[in-house]
């Protein structure tokens, strides 16, 4: 991951919620871990989307992995390994707590990096 000389636009409690991000936590996840409000790590989330030029969480890794590479997130790679396990969405879902279609847009994301 890129260090923070390498995401000069964002300040430093951008690039800790950047980060946060980029393992898959949600916003109240990061919001409990960081001791703030949701709404706060959103309105952070906000500026590092236009910081970046970004729309989603998943766009986000392409700075993690430089020179365009395609890198999964740490969400997107637990699910590659339960779905390697033979676990179905639904049972991902449960297990994750998250619903049915965020673990289905995480699988179209995670097909959207694999080479062809």
């Amino acid at each position: 991951m890129p260090g923070h000389a390498q995401l000069p636009q964002l300040t430093d409690r951008q690039r800790t919620i950047f980060f946060e991000l980029l393992k898959g936590r949600s916003s109240k996840e990061v919001a409990r871990a960081l001791h703030i409000s949701p709404a706060t790590v959103a309105k952070h989330r906000e500026h590092i989307y236009a910081r970046l030029d970004v729309n989603r969480v998943s766009e986000l890794a392409r700075y993690a992995g430089g020179d365009g590479e395609r890198v999964l997130t740490c969400r997107e790679q637990e699910i590659v390994h339960l779905l390697q396990l033979g676990w179905t969405s639904a049972r991902i879902a449960r297990h994750l707590g998250l619903s049915t279609y965020t673990v289905q847009t995480h699988r179209q994301h995670i097909r959207g990096k694999r080479p062809p």
